[in-house]
Order: structure tokens, then C-alpha cells, then sequence
């Protein structure tokens, strides 16, 4: 059964979080996952194998960008949490404040994370720590008081020493206000030096990547 996607209002198709797409034309991605592409159509079948849809884009040419390309778009996770904004949050101009965006990405993260079946809390205990690397935020349509969001976060990739976020706010019309990027590292929280990614988030996530 086909699974419809909808990401930045325009439709994708998987067979599972884990297949590929079925769809002969796709749209292009945010500028901000892969710089300088400008794709807009890209000739592909269903396949359910990376192997398979490496030698596919072999034969037609494609280049190595497209092709990671789409396997960033097709093998992720994501997972949606509620927030509704609280008057404390809100500016003189009756706007959610800038500054509390990154704030509603930490709370889509956690949650990610969580249902992923390792909480950041006992992450941390286990003696783990995920500090941020770079962060940007894209604004587009305001949000007032007491409006209810959707955070959509999305781990884009396979977490190795990194793991990167994207964070996408819907507002009760369905439309995108917000959305944004994170790349975090894993710290070992005695000697405060980077670490890989511990194994059983590799085990956990490994499903929706392979």
C-alpha cells in the first residue's frame, strides 16, 4: 500500500519508510539539504534495495547527487507533536518571539527521539550528550497567541557521529509557518570528547535506513 507524504505542499509516494518512491517526477528539495540542486523532474521505478536504485541511476545517467537525493528523501523518520503558544511567548507585536523557535525544535526533537524508544533524559544518564552544531530557521507566515502547531521533525539521515534534524511547523490550516535544520554531535559526557553514535540508537533507527 502506497503511503503519501506531503513535504513542503508538494505529494510524495513510499511503500514504507524504509522502500523507495514510485512516482516518475519529483519535485525539488529544500535549498538548504542540498545546495545548488535544482531538480525538477527524475525518471525512477520502484525499487527496494539502495543497491538497486544505485545501479537504476547508473544506467540512467544520473549524477551521484540526485541519486543521494532521493535516498535522503525516501529513507527517513518523522514523527509530529502538538504545541499550542502560550502568551509568554508571544512579542509587543502579538507574534510567537523569533527566539522561541529553536526552543519549539528541541521540544519536536525530544519527542522524535522518544518515540524512536530512546528518550533524551535517559540519554543522557547513560552518560551521552547531544549539543548542537549549527542550527538555521526559515520564517514563513506569522503566529499569534494561542494558535495550535504541528512540529513535524524528520531525522534525515542515519545518525553516525551526527545526527541531523528537520523541523517543519504547520498551523491548524495545514499551512507550513515555519521550518528549520539542526545538526547535533554526541559528546561523551566524562571526558567531553565527540563519540560515535552509541549502538542501540544505531540498532533502533537502522530499520528506516536500510
Amino acid at each position: 500500500m502506497l503511503k503519501q507524504v506531503q513535504h513542503d505542499g508538494k505529494n510524495y509516494f513510499l511503500d514504507s519508510p524504509n522502500k523507495f518512491l514510485t512516482r516518475t517526477t519529483l519535485p525539488p528539495l529544500p535549498t538548504y539539504l542540498f545546495n545548488s540542486l535544482s531538480l525538477k523532474t527524475f525518471p525512477y521505478r520502484q525499487t527496494n534495495s539502495r543497491s538497486e536504485c544505485l545501479k537504476h541511476s547508473s544506467t540512467n545517467s544520473l549524477s551521484h547527487q540526485y541519486t543521494k537525493t532521493l535516498i535522503y528523501l525516501c529513507i527517513m523518520y518523522s514523527n509530529e507533536h502538538q504545541i499550542r503558544v502560550r502568551y509568554g511567548e508571544t512579542d509587543q507585536m502579538g507574534y510567537l518571539h523569533h527566539g522561541n523557535y529553536p526552543l519549539y525544535y528541541e521540544v519536536g526533537r525530544v519527542e522524535c527521539m522518544r518515540s524512536l524508544g530512546f528518550p533524551y533524559g535517559e540519554l543522557e544518564i547513560s552518560g551521552v550528550l547531544m549539543p548542537v552544531l549549527s542550527l538555521d530557521c526559515k520564517f514563513i507566515r506569522p503566529v499569534l497567541y494561542d494558535e495550535h502547531l504541528t512540529i513535524k521533525t524528520t531525522l534525515l539521515e542515519l545518525p553516525s557521529s551526527r545526527m541531523k534534524f528537520l523541523y517543519e511547523l504547520f498551523n491548524e490550516q495545514g499551512q507550513k509557518v515555519n521550518e528549520g535544520h539542526t545538526e547535533l554531535c554526541f559528546v561523551d559526557a566524562k571526558t567531553r570528547r565527540p563519540m560515535r553514535c552509541p549502538a542501540d540508537i544505531l540498532e533502533k533507527t537502522q530499520p528506516y535506513f536500510s
